[in-house]
């Protein structure tokens, strides 16, 4: 996508915003991450970005309690999606980042909460998620929708979290 494009689809997800009704208000603005989705540059690392604080969070629980949380935000991550890509008229909009989200907690959901490796786990999402390595290149065709939307970045989250943990396992 190039800028012009980057910036007349901010445009629009900011105009449907002002102009829609209220429920759907609170879908976009959760579909953006609070917005984070309308930053200028690469909306997929800020939507990465914003979630390194509810991965923070989510680390100080006990791993069932993680494991609930995470499980809910996805459900609700596949919601919003497909009502936010309804309300923008587009199947994957850019500026929906809540899946970056739901994919950067499922990275950090096994990991200890620590700058180093939440780092790496942020590194290895964003590469993952970015360059689309089979099979998250073939979800992305296949699955549609809000599903469509979110599982690509499960997947690159999953292999994140398994990189990640080979690599803490070895500088044991």
């Amino acid at each position: 996508m190039n800028e012009a494009q980057a910036v007349a689809n901010k445009a629009s997800l900011w105009k449907c915003f002002k102009g829609a009704r209220l429920r759907d208000r609170g879908y976009l603005l959760i579909a953006s991450w609070f917005f984070c989705g309308l930053l200028p540059g690469a909306p997929g690392t800020f939507g990465t970005m914003g979630a390194v604080i509810p991965a923070v969070l989510l680390g100080r629980l006990p791993f069932v309690y993680r494991v609930l949380a995470v499980g809910g935000i996805i459900i609700f991550a596949v919601f919003c999606s497909s009502r936010a890509s309804t309300v923008l008229g587009d199947e994957d909009p850019p500026g929906i980042v809540i899946d970056e989200v739901a994919g950067y907690l499922i990275a950090t959901i096994a990991i200890p909460v620590s700058f180093g490796s939440l780092a790496l786990a942020f590194v290895f999402f964003r590469a993952f998620d970015i360059l689309k390595p089979y099979p998250i290149c073939q979800l992305e065709r296949v699955v549609k929708g809000g599903l469509g939307i979110v599982l690509d970045d499960l997947v690159a989250g999953a292999l994140a979290l398994v990189v990640v943990r080979g690599i803490l396992l070895v500088l044991r």
